[in-house]
């Protein structure tokens, strides 16, 4: 009895094992919309584990990051990364995949402070230099001011993002309780169901979540497949759904997110 209860405990426990040493493509796009138009941005990068002691050292070399016109903290956040771009960046894993250090992180905060500036400046075209320069200021300050964390976690998310936090979960339907953002402002659960299952190698996970709020409703769907050997996510859809009012004046907007995951060749990390 307690060795069959050791077993389940084993088998489920999350793993966290990257291949090492070889380049792993990282694709993030993200679709925003309504009435017709939508944008999307879109973040490519390589990353490379190494052992490092107990745990991991990744680098990761951002190749992309797609600035196309909009407004908004995403497109703050969108113009820092891009700020980041071409450069090989150095992050410290525990051997459960959790970033503990983002080697030089100071330096490389300062840069993406900077690109959200540059970003900022280049977009507005109406009062003086002055006026411009103030304004570009108040939105990039707050970036700049944040704690050490908060700018580590940011930071780390070029790597998070690969790496499943419940790749050890057994399958089977259990309820779920989400936190969302109203489309009215504040902050709303969203209540549904989340269903693990076994597809070949990967483990596939499906999740649906919705919720009523006054004058309308907001509808989440994610898929993801992980890789229970290594403990990396191989790809996600989510889509996000959101009504304001209700019959032909109605509001409908959608926002769809990917993220996409391939093992490259050697000769894919640049000299």
């Amino acid at each position: 009895m307690l060795l069959t209860a050791a077993i389940m405990i084993q088998a489920q426990a999350a793993v966290f094992a990257p291949p090492l040493g070889v380049p792993i493509r990282v694709v993030t796009e993200r679709t925003q919309g309504d009435a017709g138009k939508s944008r999307t941005v879109r973040i490519e990068r390589l990353v490379r584990f190494a052992r490092d002691g107990e745990g991991y050292r990744a680098e990761v070399i951002l190749l992309d990051a797609d600035t196309e016109a909009q407004d908004g903290a995403n497109a703050m956040l969108q113009a820092g990364f891009a700020g980041l771009a071409g450069r090989t960046m150095a992050f410290r894993l525990d051997g459960a995949g959790k970033v503990i250090l983002v080697e030089d992180r100071q330096a490389l905060w300062d840069l993406f402070c900077a690109s959200v500036l540059k970003a900022v400046l280049a977009k507005r075209d109406r009062g003086t230099r002055a006026e411009q320069a103030a304004l570009a200021e108040r939105m990039a300050g707050p970036l700049r001011a944040l704690p050490p964390e908060r700018q580590q976690a940011m930071l780390a998310s070029l790597v998070t993002a690969l790496i499943s936090q419940d790749a050890g979960d057994p399958p089977g339907t259990r309820a779920v309780r989400l936190p969302g953002a109203s489309p009215f402002g504040g902050t709303v659960m969203l209540t549904g169901t989340q269903t693990v299952s076994t597809a070949g190698i990967a483990t596939h996970r499906t999740t649906r979540a919705a919720a009523e709020v006054p004058g309308g409703r907001i509808a989440l769907e994610i898929d993801r497949d992980t890789d229970p050997r290594t403990g990396l996510i191989a790809s996600t859809g989510e889509t996000l759904r959101t009504t304001i009012g209700a019959g032909a004046e109605a509001r409908h907007s959608e926002r769809v997110s990917t993220v996409r995951v391939t093992i490259d060749p050697d000769r894919a990390w640049p000299n």
